[in-house]
């Protein structure tokens, strides 16, 4: 895994990104690790994800404290809001 530098003055917020696993199709396998039960080595297998690269994030919008400052910082085209239904209200009455 890669790491970076920063000037504390240079960090504006802090926020979880997490591996774009489907896009990069990362595999899930049995590592050499076995599953430890109440301090016991069972004869399981860990399953580990091994990462395909370390190009793509994901960030979950709507579930940050601070989801004003990222929003702040990111291109409109990365945060504008995606309707679920174009005709909103059309939807709401067929659901009624």
């Amino acid at each position: 895994m890669k790491s970076l530098k920063a000037l504390s003055k240079e960090i504006l917020f802090d926020f979880n990104a997490q591996h774009d696993c489907a896009s990069g199709e990362c595999k899930i396998d049995n590592s050499t690790e076995f599953v430890i039960q109440e301090h016991i080595k069972t004869a399981k297998n860990k399953k580990t994800v091994y990462h395909s690269d370390d190009i793509r994030y994901l960030m979950n919008m709507h579930a940050l404290h601070n989801a004003h400052l990222v929003r702040e910082v990111l291109p409109r085209s990365l945060v504008i809001p995606i309707p679920l239904q174009i005709h909103r209200n059309e939807f709401h009455e067929e659901l009624s």
